[in-house]
């Protein structure tokens, strides 16, 4: 559940430097030589940081933006890393920060520290926790539809539903939140996309309190998974051709 970055490079000096640095802060890294195979990755997998480097790998700056574009990585944070190509150029195609080769250790590391918050938000607003909690959908015309919670993110929900039910427009959802002492919470939700026997709900409106609650569990969830990630075995950074 650790933050998951791709490199786009041939130089073994970039891959070096970001992989001690990503290592380092228990970021995975995947590693990509050619511009094409970089495409297929980001359009099928999520990354909460890309690292692109423009002028060594051919169509390089293009893949920036393809990113912005696509759905997955629109919102992933973008490191540009430029010889020819000018600081204004990659700002415009996308990138959130350009770094000028020789790449330097010290400022790389300078500049992930900048961008790690960003990236842990991106990657709570992303991440799915699992969880199994009954659930409560209300319609505006008093229709109440009970649902299985599947895996819940800061942005919204899955459920199972029953063949039955019927979901549309914009719903009630309620349920309790799990602690001590269960806390109610309440939102107004719509349906983002409903398969056969499940549904996504994206949140419209949630009220201070309940967000502030919500936040509290979304915390102790990833506490929770942390700690089991911590127990296991490390596998160390992929980083594969």
């Amino acid at each position: 559940m650790s933050l998951q970055c791709l490199l786009l490079t041939c130089d073994s000096t970039v891959l070096n430097i970001t992989r001690g640095a990503f290592a380092a802060a228990k970021i995975g890294l995947e590693l990509r030589r050619d511009s094409k195979s970089a495409l297929e990755l980001v359009t099928s997998r999520h990354f909460e940081g890309i690292v692109i480097d423009c002028d060594d790998v051919p169509e390089a700056s293009n893949l920036i933006l393809e990113i912005r574009k696509g759905w997955s990585n629109k919102m992933a944070t973008i490191f540009a890393i430029v010889s020819a190509t000018s600081f204004d150029a990659a700002y415009n195609l996308g990138a959130n920060y350009v770094l000028k080769k020789p790449l330097e250790q010290s400022r790389f590391q300078e500049v992930l520290d900048i961008a790690l918050p960003k990236m842990e938000r991106e990657h709570r607003r992303y991440f799915r926790y699992p969880v199994d909690i009954p659930v409560e959908l209300h319609s505006h015309t008093g229709n109440v539809v009970r649902v299985q919670m599947l895996n819940v993110s800061e942005g919204g929900l899955a459920v199972q539903v029953p063949k039955s039910a019927e979901l549309e427009g914009v719903l009630t959802i309620l349920f309790e939140l799990p602690s001590v002492q269960a806390k109610a919470f309440n939102a107004k939700v719509d349906v983002a996309w409903k398969g056969q026997n499940a549904a996504g709900l994206r949140f419209l409106y949630v009220t201070t309190e309940c967000r502030e609650m919500f936040g509290a569990w979304l915390d102790s969830l990833d506490a929770q998974l942390r700690y089991r990630e911590a127990m296991q075995p490390e596998g160390g950074n992929n980083t594969q051709a």
